[in-house]
């Protein structure tokens, strides 16, 4: 079968409307963050695989092919990895706030509806263990989501402490631990019922309970506290209520809620995570958390980090849905001339709003070209002259 006029699973074409409208929304959430003293950073689309080694228990699947010399290469499933392999190698000064935009890629299934390509915008910030860190990736993500009109918005947060401590702390055999993830993952009450049944401990208690410690942080974490004691558990929920209340006194108008069931997606959270959620929005809109421990797996010193990415497809087909998505701006003028006046059609277009050349010899055919993409008219230029062609009849 010959592929040349087919697209890989996950992967669409974006044209005119919708190229145009992706472009300006990815300039102006650069914008803000770029006005928020983030610098831009930019990485290869092409990785060695042993960047995102510390994301291989989380199954990623990656695309990868070889280079000249036979080496592995991938192409990015994330864009963190990245700059923390830039940060540990480089010489560069920390703390740093770091912004970046680009293209990542995941291969899911055929016929899963997945995306398998798609853009990230986001934030690093490096070398800052104060949790104003994450109040102000947050800020800025209201701000982004401010800009784009998006106004019924939510954000949830979680911990990875709280999974991370529960597995390290269980005694359970990696398959019981494997199979207990994808129970939390769905949330599923009745088989995580039958697993403590069949693997007893004194965590059974707080497992039974964490598919329901969701909703308003101050009393969901109040009912935390109640079934277990584990003081790394129990720092995980402070921290939690910390974010909330600055969140709160900054922004009282925000939307805010907990859901301490959350399983990290990426293996090198370690703190207070956060994911962003519209309305008509199907996936989050954002994600990101504190991974203090990334950097380390590069050889360089422990250092406190977090991070904030949106999914910028996801905030397409949100502004489609919300009828926001800028519309291309109507043709106005086109410009027909003899090749003698290139110059004085060149000049004319600078001054005439929304003008464009036509590159047709014959003028018939400029003119059913204008009238096929509705131009109000053309202007031929010509040695005798200039002449208007009005192409929209009155009233319109």
């Amino acid at each position: 079968m010959v592929w040349k006029k087919s697209l890989p699973a996950g992967t669409k074409d974006k044209l005119f409307r919708e190229a145009e409208g992706t472009y300006d929304m990815e300039k102006q959430i650069c914008q803000v963050f770029a006005d928020r003293g983030f610098h831009r950073i930019e990485t290869p689309v092409m990785e060695f695989e042993d960047v995102f080694n510390q994301q291989a228990k989380q199954t990623l699947s990656l695309y990868r092919l070889f280079d000249a010399k036979g080496r592995l290469i991938v192409l990015r499933p994330d864009m963190t990895s990245p700059v923390a392999r830039v940060i540990s190698s480089a010489n560069i000064s920390l703390p740093l706030q770091l912004y970046y935009s680009g293209k990542i890629f995941r291969a899911n299934e055929d016929l899963s509806g997945s995306r398998n390509e798609w853009t990230q915008i986001g934030v690093e910030v490096v070398g800052y263990a104060s949790h104003k860190a994450e109040i102000n990736c947050l800020l800025c993500a209201e701000e982004v989501l401010r800009k784009l009109q998006i106004k019924d918005f939510h954000i949830e947060l979680s911990h990875a402490a709280i999974y991370h401590t529960l597995m390290k702390i269980s005694g359970f055999e990696h398959t019981q631990q494997q199979y207990l993830t994808n129970l939390l993952i769905q949330k599923n009450l009745t088989e995580l019922r039958r697993f403590v049944a069949a693997h007893p401990s004194d965590l059974d208690a707080f497992i039974l309970m964490l598919p329901r410690l969701i909703g308003d942080p101050v009393d969901t974490i109040r009912r935390a506290k109640q079934v277990t004691s584990h003081p790394v558990i129990h720092e995980a929920f402070d921290e939690v209520l910390q974010i909330y209340q600055t969140l709160m006194a900054t922004q009282p108008e925000l939307s805010v809620s907990v859901d301490l069931c959350t399983v990290p997606t990426l293996s090198y959270y370690s703190g207070v995570m956060f994911a962003g959620y519209a309305d008509s929005a199907p996936d989050a809109v954002f994600n990101g958390g504190r991974y203090d421990s990334l950097l380390n797996y590069f050889g360089f010193p422990e250092t406190p980090a977090v991070g904030l990415a949106f999914n910028l497809d996801a905030l397409i087909a949100l502004q489609y849905k919300l009828n926001l998505f800028p519309k291309l701006q109507a043709p106005a003028i086109l410009i027909h001339f003899d090749t003698a006046q290139t110059g004085k059609a060149r000049q004319l277009q600078t001054t005439e709003k929304n003008a464009r050349l036509s590159l047709f010899d014959e003028l018939p055919d400029s003119i059913a070209f204008a009238k096929q993409w509705h131009y109000d008219k053309v202007i031929v230029l010509t040695e005798s002259g200039r002449q208007d062609i009005c192409l929209k009849e009155d009233g319109e």
